[in-house]
């Protein structure tokens, strides 16, 4: 595990893990050749990034599991606002939960 990791990783079971990692507000879309390494050394990556999304991930300090969530969330409502979604059975707590980061405890 990496130095620069710990604030995400620390007390949290594998399949926890997994979710962090694979819940959408921790997706990007870059080509860029970003590497395994901390979020701190790939952040160069992301600023050259023609994506906006990965632009978008510069502007937080620290990449914790609370700004995972609140990245998430944000796409989440840009995708329910951009497809028209508000008010369907996808705009819904539960959807949002299992689509965002489903059982995993956030840390205040």
């Amino acid at each position: 595990m990496k130095k620069d990791f710990p604030e995400v990783w620390r007390n949290r079971d594998v399949e926890s893990i997994k979710k962090l990692r694979y819940s959408l507000g921790n997706i990007t879309f870059s080509r860029s050749p970003k590497t395994k390494d901390s979020f701190g050394h790939n952040k160069g990556f992301y600023q050259v990034s023609k994506s906006y999304t990965d632009r978008e991930l510069t502007e937080y300090p620290e990449w914790t599991d609370k700004a995972i969530y609140e990245r998430g969330k944000k796409m989440f409502d840009f995708l329910l606002e951009r497809w028209e979604l508000k008010n369907t059975s996808i705009d819904s707590p539960e959807f949002m939960k299992k689509f965002l980061i489903e059982k995993v405890t956030l840390k205040d």
